[in-house]
């Protein structure tokens, strides 16, 4: 093996040691450019917004974003400065149809003279309505762990 070829597989290996250390976090990966624009994605793009990778490069991240969360997110991506990481809390991604993904978002712009920033999100478990209402009749009975007041049961007459 040549010294270039050592070279380039170690390259790949940092690679793929970086991305699999990112993943363990995302379940999607983006990098936007200083438009916000999507340059790249990795990751379970169909599975959260039915679309595949290269149908989001070179759009706006708006498009990705529900429109209720645009303006703050946005917002948050356009005041990050170098070497800062912002954590977005939850985020609606807009799906097709009118369907929407709930996911946890992080982003980070790095030092060094480029404008990328790169964003990681996951996915976050969907609320069920009716463990919703079951956990809502517990705590007004008082026997949901954590209920706000516990009440005494009834003395028998």
């Amino acid at each position: 093996m040549s010294t270039a070829d050592a070279a380039t597989n170690g390259l790949r290996q940092d690679r793929d040691r970086y991305a699999l250390l990112a993943f363990c976090w995302g379940d999607l990966l983006l990098t936007i450019d200083r438009d916000l624009r999507i340059e790249t994605m990795s990751g379970a793009s169909e599975a959260l917004t039915g679309r595949s990778i290269a149908a989001w490069t070179g759009r706006p991240i708006d498009d990705l974003i529900d429109r209720a969360d645009r303006g703050r997110i946005t917002g948050m991506l356009e005041a990050l400065t170098p070497t800062r990481r912002a954590m977005a809390g939850t985020v609606r991604l807009a799906g097709q149809q009118g369907t929407v993904t709930r996911v946890s978002m992080a982003a980070h712009r790095l030092e060094g003279g480029s404008d990328r920033i790169y964003v990681a999100m996951r996915r976050l478990p969907e609320t069920r309505p009716r463990l919703r209402r079951r956990r809502m009749r517990s705590r007004r009975r008082g026997t949901f762990p954590g209920a706000s007041r516990r009440r005494e049961p009834a003395a028998r007459k």
